[in-house]
C-alpha cells in the first residue's frame, strides 16, 4: 500500500468514526440512535418519558440503560420573592392589600419560613421533575387586616413562580394570583424601582396597580439575581354600587399624587 493510499485510509476512518456523533462518549454504534438522542438531551429536559439507550462497545449496538429521561428536575429550596394580587373577593370584603412583597423561605428539608409577622401554620415544598411545588398556609396581617391564605404554587424549570391562593379575611373569602421568582439560597433585597400606580375602574369596583419593582441579590454583590414586582399588583380600593362611571386608566408616578386621588370619583353616582 502506497503512503498516499495508507494516509486517505486514515483520514476516512479519523471522518466517519464508525457512525456515531461527536457528542456520544460511546462511539461505535450506527446512527440514529434509538430513543433520546443524549444524554445532555435526557439531563435538560429534552426528552420526557423516553428510554435512554447506551451503546455497547463489545456489540456495537445501542441497547436500553434502564433510564427513562424524567425531564428537568427541579428544586424548590431558596427564596421564594413574590407578588400577589387579588384575583376575586366578596363583595362584604374590606379593602384587600396582600403583602407585596411575600418572601418566603424553602428549606433543603422542604420545610418553609417566612418573617414575622407572618405565621406558617402549615407548609412543604417538593422537588420534582419539571415542576416543584410549594403549599403553604399562612396567617398575615394585611394593613390591619387578618387574612389566612392557602397558598399552592409551582416552581417552573425556568425559576418562574406561578399560582394562587384561597383567602379568608375577616370574614370574608377572596382569591389571590401569586408569581414571582425561586431566588438563590440568601439573596437579599437591593434596589428598589418605584415605578409608580395604576388605577382603574372595571366591573364595578376601583383597583390599584403598584408597579413597583423589588430586585434581590447575592449578599455582598449589587447586581440582581431575581425580582418580582413590576405589574399585576392589584388591590380593591373601591367598590362602585351603581357600576364605573369612567374606565380610563390612570397613572400617578409619585406617592403623594397617588394619595392625593379618590378612587370613588370613578364610580357612577
Amino acid at each position: 500500500m502506497s503512503a498516499r493510499i495508507a494516509l486517505a485510509t486514515l483520514v476516512l476512518a479519523a471522518c466517519t468514526g464508525g457512525g456515531s456523533d461527536a457528542g456520544d462518549d460511546q462511539p461505535g454504534c450506527p446512527l440514529p440512535r434509538p430513543g433520546c438522542p443524549s444524554q445532555d438531551a435526557c439531563d435538560s429536559g429534552g426528552c420526557v418519558d423516553v428510554t435512554l439507550y447506551e451503546c455497547d462497545e463489545s456489540t456495537l449496538e445501542w441497547v436500553d440503560s434502564g433510564v427513562i429521561c424524567e425531564g428537568v428536575f427541579v428544586e424548590a429550596a431558596g427564596e421564594l420573592v413574590l407578588t400577589q394580587s387579588v384575583l376575586a373577593a366578596a363583595a362584604s370584603c374590606p379593602p384587600l392589600a396582600p403583602r407585596v412583597p411575600l418572601v418566603l423561605s424553602v428549606q433543603d428539608d422542604g420545610t418553609i419560613t417566612a418573617p414575622a409577622p407572618i405565621t406558617v401554620v402549615e407548609g412543604t415544598g417538593t422537588s420534582g421533575y419539571e415542576t416543584a411545588t410549594v403549599q403553604a398556609i399562612l396567617e398575615d396581617d394585611w394593613g390591619g387586616v387578618a387574612a389566612t391564605a392557602d397558598y399552592d404554587l409551582a416552581i417552573l424549570p425556568s425559576g418562574a413562580v406561578e399560582g394562587g391562593a384561597v383567602v379568608t379575611a375577616t370574614s370574608c373569602d377572596a382569591e389571590l394570583e401569586v408569581d414571582g421568582e425561586l431566588c438563590p439560597r440568601g439573596a437579599v433585597a437591593c434596589t428598589i424601582f418605584d415605578d409608580g400606580w395604576n388605577v382603574q375602574c372595571f366591573e364595578g369596583s376601583v383597583y390599584s396597580d403598584d408597579l413597583t419593582r423589588y430586585t434581590y441579590c447575592l449578599p455582598g454583590e449589587t447586581t440582581p439575581v431575581c425580582e418580582t414586582g413590576g405589574e399585576g399588583n392589584l388591590t380593591r380600593v373601591a367598590t362602585c354600587m351603581a357600576g364605573c362611571a369612567d374606565t380610563t386608566l390612570h397613572w400617578f408616578e409619585t406617592v403623594e399624587e397617588y394619595n392625593a386621588f379618590d378612587p370613588a370619583t370613578l364610580c357612577a353616582p
